[in-house]
């Protein structure tokens, strides 16, 4: 499982429409909005598919001006060089 959080910065008048927009990207969740031009979005990995996918799917709607990642989360464990032997 691997999950990130992301801070949007978007154009106001795209604020509610965006809102609608980004459940409809796989493994997106909107969280509650503060009153400015910034959204909350969590995004987790679906069957089959990275958060990659998804993330530059967000990035790529018209209207988002800039994308921070503020969180990632995997319980996969990375492989180690000494492991490899």
């Amino acid at each position: 499982m691997r999950m990130v959080s992301l801070l949007l910065s978007v154009r106001p008048e795209r604020l509610t429409a965006l809102a609608h927009e980004l459940p409809g990207i796989p493994g997106v969740q909107v969280h509650p909005m503060p009153s400015d031009c910034r959204m909350v979005v969590t995004i987790e990995d679906v069957d089959g598919q990275d958060v990659m996918p998804s993330i530059s799917a967000v990035h790529a709607l018209p209207g988002v001006l800039s994308t921070t990642l503020t969180y990632e989360y995997s319980d996969e464990q990375p492989e180690l060089p000494e492991d490899r032997s």
